[in-house]
C-alpha cells in the first residue's frame, strides 16, 4: 500500500522519495507537440492514476501520458519563443530535481534563416513551404527521402544582363530545385512572374524578363 512519508516532498512510498533527475529532449517547437520524457526514480502510479503526474513547462501544465518507476512521458504544449523552467508534478504538487533546476528550450524554425535553420536538430528547410520549419511541419509534406538537408542557393543567371526594350528569357541556377515546385521571378519590386523548371542545363528556372523598365533580379 501507498502510504504518506513526511520526510518526502509529497506523498509516496515510505523510505523512497521520487525525484526528477533529466529529460530526454530538452528543446522543442513553439507549436508544441514534441514528446519527452523525465527521467528520475520512484515514481509511482497512484490509485487516481497517470494523469495524477503532470509537466509544467514555464506554467502551462499538461497530463503526463505514461508512466514507469523511472520515467513520465508528456507532450509540450505551446508556447512562446525561449527558455522556460520545467517541473514534473504528481497530484499538483512540484516533484524535487536530483540535479538541480530542469529547463525547456522553445525554438521558433520560421524566424530562422536558411544558414542558421540547421543550428537546431528539430529544425529543417522546407522547400514546399519555402523556408525554415520544424521536421514534423516538413513530414507533412515530405517523406524522409525527400526532406532537403542542405540551403537552397542561386549559383548563376544568365544573361545576366538585357536590354531594358527588348524581351528576354533568364534562367536562374540554383541548388536544391526540383521538378515537382512552383517558382516565381521577382525582378525588383515588380511583380513576381511564373517560372519554369529546366532539369537540363540545369536545374535552372527560366523566366521572362520584364520590358521597359530597368531593374535588377531578386
Amino acid at each position: 500500500a501507498k502510504t504518506s512519508n513526511s520526510t518526502c516532498a509529497i506523498a509516496t512510498t515510505v523510505g523512497s522519495c521520487p525525484a526528477a533527475a533529466s529529460l530526454s529532449i530538452s528543446s522543442g517547437s513553439v507549436a508544441g507537440g514534441t514528446q519527452l520524457n523525465v527521467y528520475g526514480a520512484n515514481f509511482w502510479v497512484p490509485s487516481s492514476g497517470v494523469s495524477s503526474y503532470q509537466c509544467s513547462f514555464g506554467g502551462v501544465v499538461v497530463a503526463a501520458t505514461s508512466v514507469t518507476s523511472s520515467s513520465v512521458a508528456c507532450t509540450s504544449p505551446p508556447n512562446p519563443d525561449g527558455v522556460v523552467p520545467f517541473t514534473l508534478l504528481l497530484n499538483n504538487k512540484a516533484i524535487p530535481s536530483s540535479f538541480g533546476s530542469l529547463t525547456f528550450s522553445y525554438y521558433n524554425c520560421s524566424v530562422r534563416g536558411c544558414d542558421t535553420c540547421f543550428a537546431q536538430s528539430e529544425c529543417t528547410w522546407c522547400v514546399r513551404a519555402g523556408g525554415c520549419r520544424s521536421v514534423v511541419q516538413c513530414s507533412a509534406d515530405y517523406s524522409g527521402s525527400q526532406q532537403l538537408n542542405f540551403c537552397p542557393r542561386v549559383t548563376a543567371i544568365s544573361p545576366p544582363a538585357a536590354h531594358v526594350n527588348i524581351p528576354n528569357t533568364v534562367a536562374v541556377s540554383a541548388t536544391g530545385l526540383t521538378s515537382t515546385e512552383t517558382y516565381r521571378c521577382q525582378f525588383d519590386g515588380l511583380p513576381s512572374v511564373p517560372g519554369t523548371y529546366v532539369a537540363s542545363p540545369g536545374p535552372a528556372v527560366t523566366c521572362a524578363t520584364p520590358v521597359g523598365y530597368p531593374a535588377a533580379f531578386r
